[in-house]
């Protein structure tokens, strides 16, 4: 048979039962927006099997002995670091003082002259087990149809037929047109208001950058900003003038990548295969800017963090942290006639304009007392340098962004952060009426929640001079939410009858919530953690007992039809609920040892 749409007999009999369950999981697929088909492509049923494993499935494969004794001993090499490190005084240990840990450039040292009789039994036993270990041939973890299926997508996307990629938002696998993906990217890169297309070619402009980044580097190096080890980890310029030679001094080409937010889209919307709104990604990991990114970005986090003061929210927990506070509060008293709002700014990143986030940026490192003026000098210097040579590539093309900040480097957020606090409270609050009738305001980027005082149509009002004031500055705040339930990130809001905020997990209507299949060939762990994370997320965000009981049996049935075990995820729910107690008291983290001449290593759960 070529596939599952072929004709079969209509008569009892296991391919008869075959045909009707795979049709019948298919359509369940569909259904559950598990795979979304938004191209002109008509799908065989195979391919919709083994799509809707998740991009995240991994097929079984041989284990190769070679790797598996380098991953060893380069585990061991680290672990043997963590002990050296371990046994140093606090003081004697620069690395818990490191904040650019993630500059460092690889090395395959060993500490000299270290030994530590647990360690060295350790490495025996292991390297001995490893040495002596034939493993086993995996059995394929795919079934004949889902191989069929496979083989069908891989062809497709060789001839250019089709594109796979995620949702934006969701977790959904969406299958596009090719050449509309293509075009997509294209029309967003070709529009003169955004983006100018290199003159130089490709290779000359990754020379030129590198080359402003060490000028810029070294400036600052010379009046002992920036220290030497910093000078070598941004650069590779050792003390000797000569370049290191380690792979994450070589750059790697930018380029540009599509999300689409099929969240956007209504039922009928996706029913008619509707395009949905994109957001054009700039992958600049690697990339001639992403080390001095990477220097930058721990310091203007914190200085974001300061200078945004009691709006900023980190994410959801944090969230539910302030909401909880703000319960506190309105016990003692609050109006009766409380509303909740959210805003959203349209295309945040796209939006804001590199001048005005340098202002910003200008204004926050001016407030802040914890940096020397010389590094502040540098941090702003640095900022302007990456907005002025970010670049991204496509189908052998480079393109420079004439409007907005780049969209995925290091220090988008921050700089996002900084803007909108500098816009919202230093340009546009003195000259709005309403303000006053705010009774909470918080802010996640570019989604705002808070609690409104006044009536719908004072809210209204308030959001036609808020975008009046913020057009200037090429900033638009186009969906508003107001009333006594609303939603935000992933919870859903409500006022109530006391003017409490109640809270409960919310899900968007594209969302998948396809798990990680326990077909997949991962660590037997690894599944365990999922549902005892996804467990204490679904309690977390839940204040009320009803919701949260109703809000774990959906999860539950979703994970079964995972594959994960019920009896297991019985046993799991216990644990994560007294996790999530203990972590709603502080109580997380790892005892230190009483004895200094244990060697610790931390086995703690890691989400």
């Amino acid at each position: 048979s070529s596939g599952i749409n072929a004709e079969w007999p209509l008569r009892p009999g296991y391919k008869y039962y075959k045909y009707y369950w795979m049709k019948n999981h298919v359509e369940q697929n569909i259904k559950g927006k598990l795979v979304i088909n938004l191209s002109s492509e008509e799908i065989p049923d195979i391919a919709y099997l083994y799509l809707s494993k998740g991009l995240n499935f991994v097929e079984s494969r041989p284990v190769s002995k070679e790797d598996l004794l380098f991953d060893i001993k380069e585990f061991l090499r680290k672990m043997e670091w963590k002990a050296y490190f371990h046994q140093m005084q606090p003081d004697e240990n620069s690395e818990t003082d490191d904040i650019h840990k993630d500059l460092r450039l690889r090395s395959r040292k060993h500490p000299q002259d270290y030994s530590h009789p647990l360690f060295d039994e350790i490495k025996t036993r292991l390297m001995g087990f490893i040495t002596n270990l034939n493993p086993d041939k995996p059995q394929s973890n795919l079934t004949d149809a889902e191989q069929r299926g496979k083989g069908w997508v891989l062809k497709s996307i060789r001839d250019h037929k089709i594109f796979i990629t995620s949702a934006d938002k969701g977790g959904a696998t969406l299958i596009l047109d090719y050449r509309t993906v293509l075009d997509t990217v294209k029309s967003e890169l070709e529009k003169d208001k955004k983006f100018t297309k290199l003159e130089t070619s490709i290779e000359v402009k990754m020379e030129q950058t590198q080359q402003k980044v060490k000028e810029a580097v070294l400036k600052h190096h010379h009046s002992n900003t920036i220290s030497e080890e910093m000078k070598k980890r941004i650069t590779g310029i050792n003390s000797k003038g000569n370049m290191v030679h380690a792979p994450e001094i070589r750059p790697e080409v930018p380029y540009a990548y599509p999300l689409y937010k099929v969240h956007k889209l209504s039922q009928e919307q996706i029913e008619s295969k509707t395009i949905p709104p994109v957001r054009l990604v700039h992958a600049t990991k690697g990339g001639p800017l992403y080390r001095l990114e990477k220097f930058v970005s721990p310091y203007v986090t914190k200085v974001s963090r300061k200078y945004c003061g009691e709006e900023f929210i980190l994410d959801t927990p944090d969230v539910i942290s302030q909401i909880n506070k703000y319960n506190k509060k309105t016990l003692k008293g609050a109006p009766k006639s409380l509303q909740l709002f959210t805003l959203d700014v349209a295309a945040l990143y796209p939006s804001i304009r590199p001048e005005v986030a340098l202002t910003a940026l200008e204004d926050a490192l001016n407030n802040d007392n914890n940096f020397s003026q010389e590094l502040k000098t540098a941090l702003y210097e640095f900022t302007d340098l990456i907005f002025r040579e970010s670049f991204v590539t496509f189908q052998g093309e480079g393109y420079i962004g004439k409007e907005g900040i780049p969209t995925g480097n290091c220090i988008s957020r921050q700089l996002a952060d900084v803007t909108m606090h500098w816009l919202l409270f230093k340009q546009i609050k003195g000259k709005m009426n309403n303000w006053r009738l705010i009774n909470l305001w918080k802010r996640f980027i570019d989604d705002v929640f808070g609690v409104w005082m006044g009536t719908v149509r004072q809210f209204n009002l308030f959001v036609e001079q808020l975008n009046k004031l913020a057009e200037p500055f090429g900033i638009r705040f186009a969906d508003q939410q107001i009333g006594k339930t609303v939603n935000f990130l992933d919870i859903a809001l409500s006022l109530d009858t006391n003017n409490q905020i109640q809270y409960r997990l919310y899900r968007k209507e594209t969302d998948a919530r396809n798990y990680l299949r326990t077909d997949s060939f991962h660590p037997h762990h690894v599944f365990d953690s999922v549902a005892f994370s996804q467990m204490i997320r679904i309690i977390e965000r839940n204040s009320q007992n009803l919701t949260c009981v109703e809000d774990l049996k959906e999860l539950k049935r979703d994970l079964s039809r995972c594959g994960h075990n019920r009896t297991k995820l019985e046993e799991i729910e216990p644990r994560a609920v007294a996790r999530a107690l203990q972590i709603s008291r502080g109580a997380g983290g790892v005892e230190k040892s009483e004895n200094p001449n244990n060697l610790v290593f931390s086995v703690q759960h890691r989400k």
